[in-house]
């Protein structure tokens, strides 16, 4: 047997011959025998590969996340930030281990951990954000694959938790004018430009807040977003409707020579917070900021609007991106069902009266 247990309740270890030669070594991480048949796997794959001992140690994955994939997230990922935060967390679990020492099963015990800890709000994480954080560490893995640090991906072996169905929300017609309501008072001033902007041009909350006024064309009524301001890394072209040019038009009046829309105090937490509270004064609930974007394309979809021009406006590349965000809202729905009533009235009319 190549994977055995040190004791009734001990460690397991490998011990195998290959060429004459045997490798020996303890698995301390492994829980079952299915996870130490997977690490003995590994270690005979890079005895095949030549990469087995000193080698395979060399490079820490705290060393390789630092000094090769941060940099280059920087300069390739979007949010690179966000990578920052979610790869110091992994930097802290697998502290002191080098990347071939993280085999598939150490990244499920993380998988579990991270679905078992509770956030600063005290509530269980999402399954789509655990998600979210094993991509990232896939790209991390992926990355050492291509510079040849790594013969495999181990985060590839790792089946993703299942995630609640999709989130359906739009705004209602009686929920915008309380939220309107609201923003009326002069504390929600810079609110209100985004409550605006955001429901007339359907563009993503930091494409908003992070506008300046020489990527508005006030002649030709649009936006131009360059490549490194969109989630897609695509130049980007926003038409806008009379609305939203008068908004930009009064901000531009106000900030003067400032090249901001939004000055240089804005950040998604502060508009974040403004928005809950609002949300709370006009009695609205379980309404999200992304749900803006959900609303203005689903409201465009019922105006007749094709579905290929909501496309290129939400800057989607696939038409199965946007099709997530076109919703039925109540209000459609009611109409619909009520239209089913009007269709009966006007068959009762036509029934024929026979003479005796």
């Amino acid at each position: 047997m190549t994977v055995r247990k040190r004791g009734k309740r001990g460690t397991w270890i490998y011990d195998f011959m290959v060429r004459g030669v045997r490798y020996r070594e303890t698995i301390p991480e492994a829980q079952t025998k299915h996870e130490a048949l997977q690490v003995e796997a590994d270690a005979r794959r890079a005895v095949y590969e030549g990469r087995y001992g000193r080698q395979m140690r060399s490079v820490s994955f705290e060393n390789f996340a630092r000094e090769v994939f941060l940099p280059y997230a920087e300069q390739n990922r979007k949010r690179h930030s966000q990578d920052e935060k979610i790869v110091n967390t992994f930097i802290e679990f697998f502290k002191g281990r080098a990347l071939q020492e993280i085999p598939p099963m150490l990244v499920e015990q993380y998988k579990k951990k991270a679905a078992q800890t509770y956030t600063p709000r005290k509530t269980k994480p999402k399954a789509s954000t655990i998600n979210q954080k094993l991509a990232v560490l896939h790209r991390v893995f992926s990355l050492a694959m291509e510079n040849g640090y790594l013969s495999q991906n181990p985060v590839a072996n790792v089946k993703r938790l299942k995630e609640a169905d999709r989130r359906e929300r739009v705004m209602t017609e009686e929920e915008e004018r309380a939220i309107r309501a609201v923003l009326e008072d002069v504390r929600y001033h810079n609110l209100k430009t985004f409550f605006e902007l955001a429901n007339n041009t359907g563009m993503r909350a930091m494409e908003i807040l992070g506008l300046t006024f020489s990527e508005i064309d006030f002649e030709r009524a649009e936006i131009r977003l360059s490549y490194v301001r969109t989630k897609e890394a695509k130049d980007k072209t926003i038409p806008l409707n009379s609305t939203a040019l008068a908004v930009l038009k009064q901000a531009k009046a106000e900030r003067g020579d400032d090249d901001k829309v939004f000055g240089h105090g804005a950040s998604y937490g502060h508009i974040g917070d403004c928005w809950r509270k609002a949300c709370k004064k006009a009695g609205v609930l379980n309404l999200h900021i992304h749900d803006l974007r959900h609303t203005f394309a689903s409201r465009l979809l019922e105006r007749g609007e094709r579905e290929t021009d909501i496309n290129k406006i939400l800057g989607h590349s696939k038409l199965r991106m946007t099709t997530k965000y076109l919703h039925s809202s109540v209000d459609s729905r009611r109409r619909a069902v009520e239209s089913l009533s009007q269709v009966c009235l006007k068959e009762e009319r036509k029934v024929a009266v026979f003479k005796a």
